[in-house]
């Protein structure tokens, strides 16, 4: 045998996504059913035109709440942050309202 994986729980089902503009950046808060554990993580990804394309802007990222650095002054219209949780083999997501940033 040369690698083995066993991925952590099911991920936590994810709730509400929060948008906030901070000081150096963007924090992105989600609600979850339950904390998550080891073996799980979170990527985000933006959406400028309403859901038809999608950028990621972080993966394998720990717990929410999530720092990501101010989008470019491209993204200053209407957002929306998708979060996903994954244990490397399903998934769970969620979708913020529309957005606008500073």
């Amino acid at each position: 045998m040369v690698d083995t994986f066993r991925p952590g729980g099911p991920p936590p089902r994810l709730g509400a996504v929060r948008v906030l503009p901070a000081d150096d950046g963007v924090r992105v808060a989600v609600d979850l059913d339950r904390p998550a554990e080891a073996g799980q993580t979170f990527a985000v990804q933006i959406s400028e035109d309403g859901g038809g394309t999608w950028q990621t802007v972080g993966v394998s990222l720990d717990r929410p709440p999530f720092h990501l650095p101010q989008p470019g002054p491209a993204a200053r219209g209407e957002l929306l942050v998708k979060v996903i949780a994954t244990n490397g083999v399903s998934t769970s997501e969620a979708v913020s309202a529309p957005t606008r940033l500073r």
